[in-house]
């Protein structure tokens, strides 16, 4: 007699922390993309008024300063800290977890970061792709650090 296949409750429950994980984390970069903006904003009207006060000297500095201090500092220290998701992630209900379960401490949430924005830059979005080819919806820069993103209300 033939039985049909059906997972227990472990199995089940692996699955759904990673069910509609593509899309929420679509939603969550563009959240955080907005939030980045702003900060940008306002670290580039610093920049500007330090700019005048140095006669531009500062200028360049400020500038790249700027735009890696918030690109790496925002994710780096939100995914690295307690509750390992940005606050896109949060609004969205999913986190960013170790192979273990574990939570990610901050070197290797600046990596992350870092790889995300070297990767995937130069290359647009064919990098994205790899998230199509996997059930954990895991990206290129996830397989290369070790890191998932889960629902974080299905533990």
């Amino acid at each position: 007699m033939l039985t049909a296949y059906r997972p227990d409750d472990r199995e089940a429950l692996a699955a759904a922390r990673f069910d509609n994980i593509a899309a929420l984390r679509v939603v969550a970069y563009l959240i955080d993309a907005a939030i980045v903006a702003v900060l940008l904003a306002c670290a580039l009207a610093i920049g500007l008024v330090l700019t005048v006060l140095t006669l531009g000297l500062l200028a360049p500095v400020l500038g790249f300063l700027s735009f890696a201090v918030v690109l790496v500092g925002y994710s780096t220290i939100l995914v690295g800290g307690s509750k390992s998701a940005t606050f896109g992630m949060r609004m969205m209900g999913i986190e960013v977890r170790r192979l273990d379960g574990s939570r990610p401490d901050f070197i290797l949430a600046a990596v992350h970061v870092i790889l995300f924005y070297a990767l995937h830059a130069p290359f647009l979005f064919l990098l994205l792709l790899v998230g199509l080819f996997n059930p954990q919806r895991r990206l290129a820069h996830d397989f290369l650090t070790g890191i998932m993103v889960v629902r974080a209300d299905r533990q």
